[in-house]
């Protein structure tokens, strides 16, 4: 996880390697032009650089953030760090944003990033939205957009965003196989029992999961 983000952060970083010295070539060259005309582009260029380093300090405060609730969640549960990285390892990813393994799920919402134990990912689920384009009143267009929701025993869940419908069903294949006993339709009575009765929700998937319905 920590190397993915070292791999998004890296372009900042060496571009911004790349920035100084081609400055300090340029700081060099602008000699020729006059005091005035050099203490312009210097003045230019302090700024610049004072705008990439806020913008680095944020990029690495969000890194430093981002793991914050995964190191808590090890933490407060006392679980064990390498078992973690084996089922990390052999899990299943989307996007390098959405893991599911055997033992643990892992999901990123915005810049931080969370998980729970597969146990507690409950309900499974293709949803569409479909989103109508009206002009002066009058309907001329529509688009589609796709999605799998994964809802949690914590009441709350996250999206895995899809480009086509076909790709969602490839997801909720994909988690099947990997959560073979967990809801994965769509129903009124499924929704109405998740937001009115959620620890009736989570023994109606506990008795699944064991084999007793």
């Amino acid at each position: 996880m920590y190397v993915k983000m070292m791999k998004a952060v890296w372009p900042t970083i060496r571009n911004g390697i790349i920035g100084i010295v081609i400055g300090l070539l340029a700081v060099g060259t602008m000699s020729a032009y006059g005091e005035k005309a050099q203490d312009e582009f210097v003045l230019a260029y302090i700024i610049i650089w004072a705008i990439m380093a806020i913008i680095v300090m944020y990029v690495v405060f969000c890194m430093a953030t981002s793991a914050h609730a995964v190191r808590k969640y090890i933490k407060e549960n006392n679980l064990d760090l390498e078992e973690i990285k084996e089922d990390y390892k052999n899990a299943l990813s989307f996007n390098d944003k959405y893991v599911f393994g055997k033992k643990y799920a892992f999901y990123s919402i915005r810049t931080k990033n969370y998980m729970v134990k597969s146990t507690d990912v409950l309900w499974v689920f293709r949803r569409v939205h479909t989103l109508d384009q009206y002009v002066y009143g009058v309907k001329v267009d529509s688009t589609d957009s796709y999605s799998v929701n994964v809802m949690l025993s914590t009441g709350k869940g996250f999206m895995i965003p899809a480009s086509q419908d076909e790709q969602t069903n490839d997801i909720l294949k994909y988690i099947k196989e990997m959560y073979p006993k967990i809801f994965m339709e769509y129903t009124v009575e499924l929704k109405n029992l998740y937001v009115k009765d959620l620890p009736g929700f989570i023994e109606l998937a506990e008795k699944r999961r064991n084999g007793e319905i």
